[in-house]
């Protein structure tokens, strides 16, 4: 933490609340993989840690380092370091296709519920497509949406099951079947969208 460095993101599992955090650091990543980063010395900064540690831990695993390797350097909880691990796979498996149209519904889903983006998944797959980045974007969106795959957005309990929650702190996930609130269709419905990363001890609170 830096300042009001924190980050606040919230998801149904541990892949997909990290890469939502990584995404809303405001260093320009887009998630624990597919970003443009090169760490100068793994090993140093896995040891002694900067705010770049995570993404050395993603070069890591790159390398071939193993959780116990890492675990060693880093002393992180080696269930923390598995569940990285476990998105640095889906990464490798992603990146084997080099067309959109390779890549079969169950393992776009995977991706998504692990928190990947739809910028992230054009990046690993469309590798031979020249296009922007942003285009290719747009091509992922497009295609999982003819899949089917679409979030569902879920409420917080912020009254830990004592009584019925009626606040509407939401959150979208793909980690689930059905919205846990309905639509009005009303015309009246307005949503606030926040322009920027909510961190903590500015705008989250």
């Amino acid at each position: 933490m830096k300042s009001v460095g924190e980050v606040m993101s919230i998801g149904r599992t541990f892949e997909e609340a990290i890469q939502k955090g990584l995404r809303m650091v405001g260093q320009g990543m887009h998630g624990f993989v597919g970003n443009n980063i090169h760490i100068p010395d793994i090993d140093e900064e896995l040891v002694n840690p900067t705010d770049k540690r995570i993404f050395a831990i993603a070069e890591a695993f790159d390398r071939g380092y193993t959780v116990e390797r890492v675990h060693e350097m880093t002393r992180i909880d080696n269930w923390f370091l598995e569940r990285l691990q476990r998105i640095h796979r889906l990464k490798d498996e992603l990146s084997r296709y080099t067309w959109l149209s390779g890549v079969h519904a169950a393992l776009l889903k995977e991706a998504k519920q692990m928190g990947f983006s739809d910028f992230q998944i054009a990046r690993l797959v469309m590798k031979e497509d020249r296009r922007s980045l942003h285009e290719r974007m747009l091509d992922v969106r497009a295609y999982r949406k003819k899949l089917g795959i679409v979030p569902c957005v879920k409420q917080i309990d912020t009254l830990a099951g004592e009584y019925p929650a009626m606040t509407n702190y939401l959150y979208v996930t793909y980690n689930g079947e059905e919205n846990d609130v309905e639509y009005e269709h009303d015309g009246k419905s307005v949503i606030v969208l926040g322009s920027g990363a909510y961190r903590i001890g500015s705008s989250v609170e």
